[in-house]
């Protein structure tokens, strides 16, 4: 996290006047995340995966239906003949990429080590990469670059020690 925070402000030529602090929240969000899946292990062990996913989509429901509500989204669900579907197939994604995965992962951050679970998610860009590639992007050194050091992390965080004492 130190060594993500350096970079960014690195990036900035040393100035904090030209810092753009917006990176920053990817290092507050990794924080909060590394403290959920913490919070879920040692603390909610016995509430149910659904009931911890009900409840954090629950907190984030109201601030976003009012952020949504004070844009233009009525008037253009009104107006636009594809809204409807296009609404359609958000309420499936969330459903079906958000809130199902969710409670899996609760439930997988139960039944194995925290580290072991949230290891999972560095798949996340591996598979962001596969939609790219679907959907015709290319693939360039860096990325195979990328792919290689985030497979080699996940296989050093999750390697048995075989350390003999």
């Amino acid at each position: 996290m130190g060594g993500a925070t350096g970079l960014i402000l690195i990036s900035a030529n040393g100035s904090f006047s030209h810092v753009s602090w917006y990176p920053l929240l990817i290092v507050l969000a990794t924080v909060m995340y590394a403290c959920s899946v913490s919070i879920i292990k040692n603390k909610l062990q016995e509430v149910k995966s659904i009931l911890i996913s009900g409840f954090a989509l629950f907190i984030v429901g109201p601030p976003t239906g009012i952020y949504l509500f004070t844009t233009d989204f009525i008037p253009i669900l009104k107006s636009n003949p594809h809204a409807m579907a296009s609404l359609g197939y958000v309420v499936i994604l969330a459903l079906f990429g958000t809130a199902i995965s969710i409670v899996i992962f609760n439930k997988l951050i139960k039944v194995s080590s925290a580290l072991f679970a949230s290891s999972v998610t560095y798949l996340i860009p591996i598979v962001a990469m596969l939609w790219g590639l679907l959907d015709g992007e290319k693939m360039v050194a860096s990325h195979l670059i990328a792919l290689a050091a985030i497979l080699g992390g996940v296989y050093l965080i999750n390697k048995k020690s075989t350390r003999q004492t």
